[in-house]
C-alpha cells in the first residue's frame, strides 16, 4: 500500500503544479498521512479514512485563507486598473448623442457621463468614476 500512497503523492503534487489552484495540494497532503500510517502498518480502512478525512479538512478549513494570502497583490485586471485615473477629453462628452472620447497614457477610450450630466466639451480633465457597457463613466474634476 506504501506504494499506492508514494504514486499518488506524486499524481496530486504533479497536477498542482500544472492548476496552481491550490485544489489538489490537499489531496497530496492527505496521501502524505495514509503514507505515514501505512509506514506504521495501520489497516488499509484507516489509512484511507484518515487520508481523505485530512484532505476534507485542509481543503475546508485552509483553501480560502491560503488563497486569500496568495493573491492579496494581486493587480487589478483590465478596465479597472483604469479607475479613479484622470483622461483629457478629444472628442465631446455627449450622453444624449452617445458620443465621447478620452486618452489616457497614448491610448483612446470611448466614455459616457453620469446621468443627468451635461456636455463635457473637449481639452477638459475627467476622472474615470465606473466601467458601464464596456465604457468608461467620466466626471469632469
Amino acid at each position: 500500500m506504501m506504494y499506492f500512497w508514494l504514486f499518488a503523492i506524486v499524481v496530486f503534487a504533479a497536477i498542482e503544479m500544472i492548476t496552481l489552484g491550490l485544489t489538489f495540494i490537499w489531496p497530496a497532503i492527505g496521501c502524505i498521512v495514509g503514507a505515514v500510517l501505512a509506514l506504521l502498518e495501520y489497516p488499509i480502512w484507516m489509512q484511507v479514512t484518515s487520508a481523505i478525512a485530512t484532505t476534507l479538512i485542509l481543503f475546508l478549513l485552509l483553501r480560502s485563507l491560503i488563497v486569500r494570502v496568495f493573491n492579496r497583490d494581486k493587480r487589478r485586471r483590465n478596465a479597472e486598473t483604469y479607475l479613479g485615473r484622470t483622461g483629457i477629453v478629444v472628442a465631446e462628452v455627449d450622453n444624449n448623442a452617445g458620443a465621447g472620447e478620452i486618452t489616457m497614457d497614448g491610448r483612446t477610450f470611448a466614455v459616457s457621463a453620469p446621468p443627468h450630466t451635461g456636455v463635457i466639451p473637449v481639452g477638459r480633465v475627467v476622472k474615470v468614476m465606473e466601467v458601464s457597457d464596456k465604457r468608461f463613466v467620466v466626471k469632469e474634476r
